[in-house]
């Protein structure tokens, strides 16, 4: 059975497959096939081959991640770099984060090189080879 989710245009159900669950030997079923990698998954079409996956906020457009030695993003499942415009910002002018009661408040502003340095500089040093 497909999970189902509810949102703002009403519910829908989704295309994924069931995440598979590990056996206590190790193995695990990915596309019906016995696989020795027991974190591997298939979501939505794509396979993972881990379900550890970094958000923009640990790695930046990638960069950051590169400067940690010994890390390599064939460590997760996928990487997800922020979010970039057309043209290059600066983002908000300071303070961008404040600490509140509840945690933390930041607003960036989406502080970015623009697309065409990210398609052009950045994405070309990273390697996604083994990684989504």
């Amino acid at each position: 059975m497909l999970p189902v989710f509810g949102g703002i245009s009403g519910s829908y159900r989704t295309t994924c497959k069931p995440l598979p669950v590990p056996s206590l030997l190790g193995f695990s079923l990915v596309d019906g096939r016995l696989n020795d990698n027991p974190l591997a998954l298939d979501f939505c079409g794509m396979r993972f081959d881990s379900p550890l996956v970094l958000l923009s906020g640990c790695v930046g457009f990638g960069e950051e991640y590169t400067r940690v030695e010994g890390f390599s993003n064939r460590d997760v499942g996928a990487v997800c770099l922020k979010g970039t415009t057309g043209t290059a910002r600066l983002g908000n002018a300071p303070h961008r984060v404040y600490e509140t009661p509840a945690g933390m408040l930041n607003a960036i502003g989406l502080q970015n090189p623009g697309v065409d340095r990210v398609v052009d500089e950045i994405l070309p040093t990273l390697d996604f080879s083994e990684t989504r």
